[in-house]
């Protein structure tokens, strides 16, 4: 009975997620003579390889958590693929074999940079990263295909040796953040972001671009009011106007730390956070 609750108990955390509960599927070569049967099970799935009738290779496939597809080459040579990918954790999205012996296994961090995983669609558990992966016969590859932003992006594969003959570079758009002459502004008796540059001790260092903000793509000005005190410390930032995803923070944090030379008075100044992205 407790065997039963806890098979029961994750089969509802697995479909909470893509999956559906587990279901057998084939695929066969593109000659007709092999198929191989993948049957996803709670203690691990199975592979079964056959050339016609008979039965050549039964194993358990390797990749970390269930295999979502597989392709057959017309000799016999499995691929097996998931889509949970992941960097540091073990994780093999790509898995090639020949009658049921591991030839080669690699996670995405094989072929693409941790920016570019993160750039990448994710749900809660899963990165989604295949497009149409397909088997070159005449040139003996497998021709891993990555979406992104709606673009397929091909990467060989040696069928032989499982290695990677070329490369990914997806375009993901670079971050800035700018400080920038504020337009709009009632700022008139504030000093002026020129003014202020001139009068600083150290950089007026702009923030970091926060990495949710640039998972979702938000950019934009972010307008902050500064009170700096007769010492040169800003003792106020007040936002005029806010981003969400941490832009508003950010850019507050960042004004925070600069210093300026000694005013005869306080002042203040508008100052605006232009971040942006820009296309490789």
């Amino acid at each position: 009975m407790r065997r039963l609750l806890c098979v029961l108990l994750f089969a509802r955390i697995a479909s909470a997620d893509t999956w559906t509960g587990p279901s057998e599927y084939s695929a066969r070569s593109a000659n007709g003579v092999w198929r191989v049967t993948i049957s996803p099970r709670y203690e691990g799935s199975v592979a079964i390889l056959k050339k016609g009738w008979r039965r050549v290779a039964r194993w358990r496939p390797v990749n970390r958590v269930e295999p979502v597809s597989a392709l057959v080459a017309n000799d016999g040579t499995v691929v097996t693929f998931d889509n949970w990918g992941g960097v540091g954790q073990g994780d093999d999205v790509v898995v090639l074999y020949r009658a049921g012996k591991l030839v080669r296994k690699f996670g995405l961090d094989a072929f693409l940079t941790a920016e570019e995983i993160a750039a990448l669609p994710h749900s809660v558990s899963s990165i989604q990263w295949s497009g149409r992966h397909r088997v070159d016969e005449e040139k003996r590859q497998l021709i891993l295909q990555v979406v992104y932003d709606g673009k397929s992006y091909e990467l060989p594969v040696d069928l032989e040796t499982g290695e990677l003959l070329g490369s990914v570079r997806l375009p993901i758009p670079k971050p800035f953040v700018d400080i920038v002459t504020v337009q709009g502004v009632d700022a008139n008796d504030c000093v002026t972001t020129q003014q202020l540059t001139e009068h600083a001790l150290t950089p007026m260092t702009p923030p970091a671009y926060p990495s949710v903000a640039r998972k979702v793509r938000i950019a934009g000005k972010v307008i902050v009011r500064l009170a700096i005190d007769a010492d040169g410390n800003v003792s106020e930032v007040r936002m005029v106007k806010p981003l969400p995803f941490g832009l508003d923070q950010a850019a507050a944090a960042a004004a925070k730390q600069w210093r300026f030379r000694p005013f005869p008075q306080p002042v203040c100044a508008v100052v605006a956070f232009d971040f942006g992205l820009r296309p490789e």
